[in-house]
């Protein structure tokens, strides 16, 4: 049975117990305050048969003496007045004369209708008062005769009337005996479910306080398990605000080394773009010179062979004036030979000769400067292919300069689109850190919440302990 039904029949119970007990006693009550009315007046009644017959007696013994005693014959009737309206408010309910007299000084008694056995016996009554009011009127009257039979006849009427209302008097009385039975049942009923309702209200006390204390050392054992819970909590809050404040700092100091960083890579964009412009300019110039280099060095072998003609053209020019020198000695030796007619064909062979000389000696240094100038030349064409050579490696470097460049610079923007990726993350990162710090602090409000929902639910399992007739050192 849940707790809720027990609490509701411990107040139920007893309440609905006394609420039958007392509507009881008072139905009864009112009913026996009606039922004593009604028996005093159904007595009266009784009383009533024989003060009736005793004045129609006196009556009529003033009517044989000759002397009508209209006042016997009025009280009579009133007396029959008196019994008619009575029984009619003892059968079908209503107002009853209180005094034998009916006149404005009269007062009545309210009587229910009569129930059950008495009804029936107060319908028969009513019969028999039928037959004994026309007998009275008709003695009264004188329409009826007066004599010892029919006075034999009215008072066997009145006792017979009598009898049957002794039954209905005895009838009522037994009626307010099985009610007042009936009130002693209840009571007894109602002592019976009150002893019941107490063993009930023992139960259900024995059972709540056993309840109550079981419940009182769970919430002793969960408030401080809340306690701690919500102190580690707290504890726990403080710490993660704590770092979420050094994280959003250190993450601001990183955003700002971030942005930065972005500068500089946006700063090493452009030098690597002028860097990449100005290898392509040193790339171009090296094929220039490449060109020029070419250029020259064909040059140079035109020099070289223009040279090597010109040491032919020496050589025979040599050749010519060695010849001429030997021409112009053997024109000597036959001019002196010749004497005198050979005088002047000497001198011309002299002059032959000395030019033969000038022209051999002036041949000889010309071939010697056309020999220095060959192998300048030759130097020259060395050298040139050493340039060329060299013009060749640094142009192999110009364009592995130049691809390094162009792979700094994808990797730059690579880079640098990583960067605004790290730097998106980063604020991202960022805006985390602070939520993270902001739910620390809720965190922290929250624990705060719960050591004091902690310390009311301990004050609460205080509350409890005096309810179930605990101590404190003893719960503990």
């Amino acid at each position: 049975m849940k707790l809720r039904t027990r609490l509701l029949l411990l107040g139920l119970l007893p309440t609905l117990v006394i609420v039958a007990m007392v509507a009881t006693t008072s139905w009864v009550v009112n009913g026996q305050k009606f039922d004593g009315q009604s028996i005093n007046l159904a007595g009266r009644q009784r009383m009533l048969t024989q003060k009736m017959f005793k004045e129609l007696m006196v009556s009529l013994q003033s009517m044989r003496d000759g002397k009508s005693d209209a006042k016997a014959i009025a009280q009579t009737r009133m007396t029959m007045k008196v019994f008619d309206m009575t029984l009619t408010a003892l059968r079908d309910g209503g107002q009853a004369p209180k005094q034998f007299v009916i006149n404005d000084k009269t007062t009545y008694a309210q009587c229910p209708p009569a129930t059950g056995q008495v009804a029936t016996q107060l319908q028969e009554v009513t019969q028999l008062w039928k037959t004994f009011e026309a007998t009275l009127d008709g003695m009264l009257s004188g329409r009826q005769n007066t004599d010892a039979k029919d006075i034999n006849d009215a008072l066997a009427q009145n006792m017979t009337l009598l009898k049957e209302m002794n039954a209905a008097v005895g009838m009522m009385q037994r009626a307010t005996e099985a009610k007042t039975n009936m009130l002693m049942s209840v009571q007894f009923g109602g002592l019976i479910i009150g002893v019941l309702c107490v063993v009930f209200t023992v139960w259900v006390s024995t059972s709540l306080n056993r309840l109550l204390k079981q419940t009182v050392v769970t919430l002793t054992a969960r408030s401080h398990e809340v306690t701690q819970a919500a102190t580690q909590i707290a504890q726990t809050s403080h710490s993660l605000a704590a770092g979420a404040t050094q994280q959003a700092a250190g993450i601001e100091q990183i955003t700002a080394t971030i942005s930065e960083l972005n500068t500089r890579n946006d700063r090493n964009s452009q030098d690597l773009t002028e860097s990449r412009q100005h290898s392509q300019q040193t790339l171009r110039d090296v094929q220039d010179g490449n060109e020029a280099i070419d250029r020259l060095s064909n040059a140079m072998h035109q020099i070289k062979a223009s040279a090597d003609q010109t040491a032919g053209i020496i050589k025979t020019i040599e050749e010519i004036a060695f010849r001429t020198n030997l021409l112009a000695l053997n024109a000597a030796v036959e001019a002196a030979r010749a004497g005198e007619a050979g005088k002047g064909f000497a001198v011309v062979a002299d002059e032959v000769r000395s030019l033969a000389h000038r022209s051999s000696e002036a041949a000889k240094s010309t071939s010697e400067l056309i020999g220095d100038a060959v192998h300048n030349a030759e130097t020259g064409v060395t050298i040139n292919q050493e340039v060329i050579q060299s013009l060749n490696k640094m142009q192999q470097s110009a364009h592995h300069v130049s691809d390094l460049t162009d792979r700094i610079t994808s990797t730059d923007k690579e880079q640098r689109e990583s960067m605004h990726q790290v730097s998106q993350a980063v604020d991202q990162l960022n805006q985390l850190a602070q939520q993270n710090a902001a739910n620390s602090e809720e965190e922290a409000a929250i624990s705060e919440t719960l050591s004091t929902q902690a310390r009311d639910v301990d004050q609460v399992v205080t509350r409890l302990k005096l309810l179930v007739g605990e101590r404190q050192s003893s719960a503990a």
